[in-house]
């Protein structure tokens, strides 16, 4: 027991010594680690705190953000609509414009007629219908071609119309008309043709084709026919035969 009793006892204070250490190593290290998780807890929070700050101004700015985009669709919207009314302002005003444009054309522009057409039959070799160029417009006509004349026709209708008329023609001659200038003309029969005793349909007719100062490619054309009960010429046929543009 003498030899057994010293070492029995050395080794339980060196247990207790190591046990003692131990534990306190164990307290240390429990105390640190509580530290850390506090730390870890505390930045949790804060970061917890920032992430909602952070939610709270994206969500405002999402929240602005909607309301300025549908404020700019909304004025966008409004914008075309003006723009569109705008647009159809300037149409109706173009629209009017051109028909002002038109109308002013159309009222300065040439009007070339034949009228008072008639007969002169004092004898066989005597004999030619007589007319009148006019030009009822507000601006000289150039005439370009002038087709016109007596023709027959074995029906109720005439055949051709006149050939051209000639180099030599009055008009041909002359062929500008002043505004209101009216000139007194006269044209032959076919040879051989004689108003009071032909049998044949006898028809007048006339087609003049001009251009203005400022307008071109104008033409007007007339057809009477010749009534043996009246002995005159009457106006003959529709827009077939009877036409200004």
């Amino acid at each position: 027991m003498t030899l057994n009793g010293p070492v029995t006892i050395e080794k339980s204070e060196r247990d207790r010594n190591n046990d003692r250490e131990e534990g306190n190593d164990k307290a240390s290290g429990e105390w640190w680690l509580s530290f850390w998780t506090f730390c870890l807890v505390l930045v949790t929070f804060v970061l917890a705190g920032i992430t909602g700050v952070l939610a709270r101004y994206t969500y405002k700015l999402w929240e602005d953000t909607n309301k300025s985009a549908t404020q700019q669709a909304t004025d966008m919207q409004t914008s075309l609509n003006i723009a569109g009314k705008s647009a159809a302002a300037a149409a109706i005003s173009a629209d009017a414009a051109i028909a002002a444009a038109n109308t002013l054309v159309a009222s300065q522009r040439p009007y070339i007629y034949v009228v008072k057409v008639s007969h002169v039959e004092h004898e066989i070799l005597d004999s030619y219908a007589e007319y009148t160029i006019v030009n009822y417009g507000e601006l000289p006509a150039i005439i370009e071609e002038l087709q016109v004349g007596v023709t027959t026709s074995q029906s109720a209708e005439p055949d051709d119309w006149p050939i051209l008329a000639e180099f030599n023609h009055p008009v041909a001659l002359s062929p500008v008309f002043l505004p209101r200038e009216s000139r007194e003309l006269h044209e032959p029969p076919p040879d051989g043709i004689s108003f009071t005793t032909e049998t044949r349909e006898l028809f007048f007719q006339a087609i003049i084709r001009y251009n203005g100062p400022i307008t071109k490619g104008h033409e007007s054309a007339f057809c009477w026919r010749f009534d043996r009960v009246s002995q005159g010429f009457v106006p003959f046929g529709g827009e077939d035969y009877n036409y200004t543009k």
